[in-house]
């Protein structure tokens, strides 16, 4: 739960703050996460 708490975070900043740069490295951990919900938004 920890790991898709701090993607969660990680994602609300980046779109508050608008960092695209950080985009594909948050996508790759979310898919690495093993979380299936983060997978399915990724591919979504």
């Amino acid at each position: 739960m920890d790991v898709a708490d701090e993607l969660a975070q990680e994602f609300i900043q980046m779109v508050r703050e608008r960092t695209a740069a950080a985009f594909d490295g948050w996508l790759q951990r979310a898919t690495a996460s093993g979380i299936a919900e983060l997978q399915r938004f990724v591919v979504g």
